[in-house]
């Protein structure tokens, strides 16, 4: 696992401009709020409280442009986009396919239609990702408002800060990069040799997501005290993009998934660099989940008994011991493993209630 550090001016600007701060300083606040009042209909477009343009999404995808080229040809997309013409055509089109405008008979005939015509096409109509950063410079409103921002002073102080952050964060994984592939290979035993990019924003927008498969955001005030911190979560991120949800899982598959990962980096990870345990990091919508895991965790990590009892004095956890022999497995068969033996409990639990 590799990770490339980016710092984009345009990615910077466009993080500081969506998301209230951590430490936000007046100055910041003051010019946001001034390029809002002068641009309230495309800033909302920032704030996904607006649809964006797919004019050039639909236009440098071709077999998406027939889909839509032949919907707005149709009478009916001509009686719907009289409700609608604030927004260009292609992005009624794709509001159209996509469900989010109300259908009667006509338009379910023709929707149908186009989905056989165009399935590949339809199907990529879905997987727009309406918050990638990536689509969004696509948008000449966006593009307008973020190069305001970025002639600012304030701004220029902002891109040095979060060279500085990046510097502190390279120098850390460059120091601990053959460490942390070593473990990850240990504990997951599948190829982890992806390269991925790192866009790095300033730490007080305390942002961390993955996205395009290939690229994660990254910036958090935490990070700079703990430069560990950073190490950690951008794992969590890059193991989000080496085992992805699929549209096919459930929620409860996904939070499995998800509670998996962050036994990997939040705790096994982050406890390995700080030296101590950090079990109740991450979210705690998924705390039940990682309890659940936690006893065949230890066990599928190579623990002996007299280690997982020490384990679990160190981490404060109350839990029943567990003889399954999950060591064997790969990150894929134990997460397939836990969500069985999940369900299986939600079966017990429901059968006892009868």
């Amino acid at each position: 696992m590799n990770f490339a550090f980016i710092l984009d001016t345009n990615f910077l600007a466009y993080q500081i401009l969506k998301r209230k701060m951590y430490h936000e300083s007046k100055e910041i606040t003051e010019i946001k709020k001034k390029l809002f009042l002068d641009n309230e209909p495309e800033f909302k477009k920032i704030l996904g409280e607006e649809e964006f343009d797919f004019a050039v999404y639909v236009a440098n995808n071709k077999e998406v442009k027939k889909l839509v080229d032949e919907l707005i040809s149709t009478n009916k997309f001509n009686c719907v986009y009289r409700h609608y013409n604030n927004f260009s055509k292609e992005v009624v089109a794709i509001k159209i396919l996509n469900g989010s405008i109300k259908e009667d008979e006509e338009l379910i005939v023709i929707k149908n239609n186009l989905w056989y015509k165009y399935m590949d096409a339809y199907k990529s109509i879905f997987n727009i990702e309406f918050s990638s950063f990536s689509n969004f410079m696509l948008d000449n409103d966006v593009k307008k408002i973020i190069q305001e921002l970025k002639k600012t002073e304030e701004f220029k102080k902002m891109y040095v800060e979060s060279n500085t952050y990046l510097v502190n964060i390279k120098k850390c994984w460059d120091e601990n990069q053959r460490m942390v592939n070593e473990f990850l290979k240990r504990i997951l035993r599948i190829d982890i040799n992806i390269k991925l990019k790192v866009y790095i924003s300033h730490p007080n927008t305390y942002t961390g997501y993955s996205f395009d498969n290939d690229k994660i955001a990254w910036g958090h005030y935490r990070g700079i005290e703990d430069v560990n911190y950073n190490i950690a979560y951008l794992v969590h991120e890059a193991l989000h993009c080496l085992l992805p949800f699929s549209k096919d899982e459930s929620d409860l598959e996904c939070n499995i998934k998800h509670s998996i990962i962050e036994l990997i980096s939040d705790y096994e990870l982050y406890s390995l660099l700080k030296g101590k345990s950090t079990l109740q990091e991450g979210h705690l919508y998924l705390r039940e989940y990682k309890e659940f895991i936690y006893h065949y965790w230890l066990r599928y990590i190579g623990l002996n008994d007299y280690q997982i009892s020490e384990r679990i004095k160190n981490d404060f956890v109350n839990t029943l011991n567990n003889t399954s022999d999950v060591s064997f497995m790969n990150v894929y068969q134990f997460i397939n493993f836990c969500v069985r033996e999940y369900k299986k409990n939600l079966n017990k639990s429901a059968n006892k209630k009868k």
